[in-house]
């Protein structure tokens, strides 16, 4: 019986993924989204599944009541019929095994030693590769993921340069200055979406560092930030807490506006740089901001070259094949005029035909 269940949880799982959009595809159709109502979903989608009943209990969790005319997007619409009809001639049996298998997999890493070893036997024979992390760094992990603000507070107070912030910004308006004139000189580009685009990349909201109060020494918004999480001795429960306060913290975004100006996710901790097209906002965490980005001690030259880089990649993020479906309010209103589509796919060939020609011998693929 246990080998039947396992075919039919790894045949139904490749049935999903056949529906899905190759990454390829995703940026392609990106624009591709349907809006319709909450009321309106499970017609749309032509599926037995209670759609509309599954986000009215979803959303009550967080204590937000929905109604029938409120918005939904639907993004991979045709992904969402598909697996709505494998679901609906899926056995009940196959579906609940799925989501136990799915479910402890994801929570196995959080169980004793003898689960975890069961997962990375599993992951290795998969992967061919697993390895565990020490305890030490899985922790301190965990802890920087679920309250980064309250970490980078400590980081911040001990590690952090704020010449790298003052730089930083100084490098930011002329990196900016200098794209707003390669905008100008630009030829594949018509005058409208010219004009349009030099007006977004100057509305670009910045982040650099860390949000003003985490450099006060008053903890008041930390400690109401944090306030619910009061933990006990069960690992797994902390988890379980955190995760639950995250998720009514998400539900309760709906209807609120969206504060551009407002460091909100990215904790800076993080050694990345994001750029945010719903906000046309960039954000450099202190954590990016060290060597080999940036040294207050090396000459320009080299930090324009490492940060100044990085600063340069987020910016143009705005203006790619995704950040030209939104505005420079952060709007999904594609800015793009068609003559400036259609030379901008005229060049991006060139350099797909290009790539076309490398060949992969160890595939034996192009």
């Amino acid at each position: 019986m246990i080998d039947q269940d396992v075919k039919e949880i790894f045949d139904f799982d490749k049935n999903i993924s056949k529906y899905h959009w190759t990454v390829a595809e995703q940026r392609a159709r990106n624009n591709e989204t349907v809006q319709t109502t909450v009321g309106n979903m499970s017609r749309i989608l032509n599926t037995t599944f209670d759609f509309k009943n599954y986000l009215y209990r979803a959303y009550q969790f967080g204590n937000v009541t929905l109604n029938d005319m409120d918005t939904v997007s639907l993004h991979e619409i045709d992904f969402f019929k598909q697996v709505s009809a494998l679901i609906d001639k899926t056995s009940p049996r196959i579906l609940q095994n799925y989501i136990l298998w799915y479910f402890m997999m994801d929570q196995a890493a959080l169980m004793p030693k003898n689960i975890r070893a069961i997962k990375e036997k599993f992951e290795r024979t998969i992967r061919g590769t697993s390895a565990e992390q020490p305890r030490t760094t899985e922790c301190s992990s965990l802890v920087n993921t679920a309250m980064g603000f309250a970490v980078s507070k400590l980081y911040i107070k001990k590690y952090f340069d704020e010449n790298a912030r003052n730089e930083s910004l100084e490098m930011i308006e002329n990196i900016r200055n200098s794209f707003i004139n390669i905008l100008d000189k630009s030829t594949w580009m018509d005058n409208t979406s010219k004009v349009k685009a030099i007006e977004k990349v100057k509305e670009i909201e910045q982040h650099i560092g860390y949000p003003d109060y985490l450099g006060s020494e008053n903890n008041t918004k930390l400690e109401n930030d944090y306030a619910a999480y009061v933990f006990d001795t069960s690992y797994i429960h902390n988890i379980w807490k955190i995760q639950v306060i995250l998720s009514i913290e998400n539900f309760q975004l709906f209807r609120k506006p969206v504060l551009r100006k407002q460091w909100e996710t990215v904790p800076p901790t993080i050694i990345n740089a994001f750029y945010d097209a719903s906000k046309n906002q960039i954000v450099f965490p202190a954590g990016i901001l060290q060597m080999p980005f940036f040294d207050k001690n090396a000459p320009k030259y080299l930090n324009y070259g490492g940060i100044g880089m990085v600063i340069g990649h987020e910016i143009t993020h705005g203006f790619d094949d995704n950040g030209r479906q939104f505005d420079k309010d952060g709007n999904r209103i594609p800015w793009w005029t068609g003559e400036t589509i259609e030379k901008f796919n005229n060049r991006k060939q060139c350099i797909i035909d290009q790539y076309k020609n490398f060949s992969v011998s160890q595939v034996d693929m192009k």
